[in-house]
């Protein structure tokens, strides 16, 4: 079929605004009655099979003239056969529980409709992935609830679990208003890893799911163990990631690039790790060389941690964020701290617009990489952490960074803290209420500062370096140029 038939029948099937429940008969005969998926999904009147679980441990798949075609206690094995009889374009209805030990293997050019939950079984032979899209072509899966029972898994095996796996070449797939739970490392994945990929993974398009303790990441864009396949233009919206390990969202690897994140939340990331590495403690990870990255209205709150761009991770878009109540222990590497945004030292390019920040501990802002740009950001209510509680600090390589029209209030430090860095430029910016509106130390240079003003501020910065300017600026004193001393 092709993509834009495909596309335009999936849109019709989606506005039809019913479900189809099949119940056995005694005789094996089906009826049917309109019902909403556990999810709120909406799925076809008529299905090409329909997998049925009983509750009493067997399955039943039904084609669409009502007759019962396979029975069985392995329910992985029924819906695979169910998708291996699929023509082009058909879809697999799952309604009720169901217990699988092996994965679940979407056929190209097909849709899964989940009316219920699949749990992985105890102690499946790892690594699996419940749900395993391997070099398909438009797949969409539906709602319903993944259950990845990581608690019954065997525990000295790292990738014992993930919810979703979209991998190896996989392109034009769609997955919306599913719940993934408790998997080991990941809920969910799209990426190619473990250096087995054939070519690149695209175009995939995540809505409306939640992520829910991921014992690792919740949720991952992963390129990663000598991948050399990129995976791109991928988007992910209207998703939470909560109460997981390491990282909420996480973006990892070069050839990881084009993604967009919209309207995301994460919240209640723990720092631990099942395999026992650093602690994370992070809503978004953005990190080792991934690039070309946009994320837009996300929000995060109750870790250490709001968005870390580490380990060389460069071109990244941070759109209207909003940051609140972090705390506790950022790790990675040299840098543990608790930070609202941090730009490590071998990232760059990184633009922060417009936002807010608040109630964080020691630095909203921890400017670390050349060419940053933060625009029009809110920062207010900066709390100590070991004896610091700035609003925006430049230091180590975060050279050629600009700060431009942003209100920076209550940060009992710096409102801006400029260290050992050069050519820093701050335009119409209001510090208040902090411990020093803007100050250049340690020995930074090259600082231009113009139509700013520091308004209640403990003290101002009265000594600058040889080079620095300072233009059209409000309540400070006359210094337009002095040797720092």
């Amino acid at each position: 079929m092709k993509r834009r038939a495909f596309l335009a029948s999936l849109c019709l099937i989606l506005a039809i605004g019913s479900i189809i429940l099949v119940m056995r008969s005694a005789a094996g005969s089906t009826t049917a009655q309109s019902i909403l998926s556990s999810q709120g999904t909406i799925a076809p009147l008529t299905a090409k099979y329909i997998v049925q679980s009983d509750g009493l441990g067997g399955y039943s798949t039904i084609n669409s003239l009502g007759q019962t075609v396979q029975y069985g206690i392995d329910a992985a094995n029924l819906i695979n056969n169910a998708f291996g009889n699929l023509t082009v374009g058909g879809e697999v209805l799952l309604n009720g529980n169901f217990t699988v030990a092996s994965p679940i293997i979407p056929s190209s050019y097909s849709t899964l409709y989940i009316n219920g939950t699949i749990t992985l079984a105890n102690f499946a032979p790892p690594p699996i992935p419940i749900i395993d899209v391997d070099n398909k072509t438009e797949v969409n899966i539906i709602g319903g609830r993944i259950e990845g029972n990581s608690a019954n898994q065997y525990q000295d095996v790292y990738y014992t679990d993930i919810g979703i796996y979209i991998t190896d070449g996989s392109t034009y797939c769609t997955v919306s208003d599913v719940y993934i739970n408790d998997c080991m490392p990941y809920c969910m994945v799209v990426g190619n890893s473990w250096g087995n990929s054939l070519t690149a993974v695209s175009d995939v398009n995540v809505t409306n799911c939640v992520f829910n303790n991921g014992r690792d990441n919740c949720f991952s864009i992963d390129c990663s163990q000598g991948s050399t396949y990129p995976v791109t233009n991928v988007l992910v919206s209207n998703c939470q990631a909560m109460n997981g390990s390491d990282y909420g969202f996480d973006v990892y690897g070069t050839y990881a690039s084009n993604i967009t994140f919209s309207d995301c939340i994460a919240y209640s990331i723990v720092a631990d790790r099942s395999d026992g590495g650093g602690n994370m403690s992070t809503g978004f990870g953005l990190e080792w060389g991934c690039h070309d990255i946009t994320l837009t209205n996300c929000v995060t709150h109750g870790q250490a941690a709001g968005f870390a761009v580490v380990n060389g991770a460069h071109d990244i878009t941070i759109i209207n964020p909003t940051i609140y109540d972090l705390s506790g222990y950022y790790s990675n590497g040299s840098h543990p701290w608790p930070v609202g945004i941090l730009v490590e030292p071998t990232s760059y390019n990184v633009e922060v617009d417009g936002g807010t920040i608040s109630n964080v501990q020691q630095r909203a802002i921890n400017v670390k990489g050349a060419g940053t740009t933060v625009n029009d950001v809110t920062i207010s209510d900066v709390t100590f952490y070991d004896g610091i509680a700035t609003g925006i600090n430049m230091e180590d390589q975060g050279n050629n960074s600009v700060i431009q029209n942003c209100l920076i209030s209550n940060c009992p430090s710096y409102g801006i803290l400029i260290w050992a860095v050069n050519n820093t430029s701050i335009y119409d910016t209001v510090t208040a209420s902090c411990g020093c509106g803007i100050s250049e130390a340690g020995g930074a240079d090259y600082t231009f500062i113009s139509n700013s003003t520091n308004s209640n501020n403990g003290y101002t910065q009265t000594s600058w370096a040889a080079h620095s300017r300072l233009s059209g600026n409000i309540g400070w004193a006359d210094y337009p140029v002095q040797q720092q001393g």
